[in-house]
């Protein structure tokens, strides 16, 4: 029986040190850190236009429209992913967007 659970533990450990879960960790994280940076420029461009005074209906249709664009963004990734690959594409969408929020 111990024979069995260190076999066990073992194979429970070897997962995490497997190198086809290297390709998955890193698409997660750079996943993970592109949303966290996506939800940040909302809330920028929320606030900013809360600074200039614009009515509520006016960030909401403001806000309409950069869904819009997203729903698009997100077709040509889609487009270009299948296209190039996943890493070219994600890389590519990561460096436009910390370009953009260092401008």
């Amino acid at each position: 029986e111990e024979e069995e659970e260190e076999e066990e533990e073992e194979e429970e450990k070897s997962v995490f040190r497997d190198p086809a879960m290297v390709p998955f960790v890193v698409v997660s994280l750079s996943y993970l850190a592109f949303t966290v940076t996506d939800g940040a420029v909302r809330m920028i461009v929320l606030l900013h236009a809360y600074t200039l005074g614009f009515s509520a209906w006016e960030v909401a249709l403001m806000f309409t429209l950069y869904e819009a664009a997203g729903v698009v963004t997100n077709l040509v990734a889609g487009v270009a992913g299948a296209k190039w690959g996943i890493r070219a594409t994600l890389v590519a969408g990561l460096t436009l967007q910390l370009g953009g929020l260092g401008m």
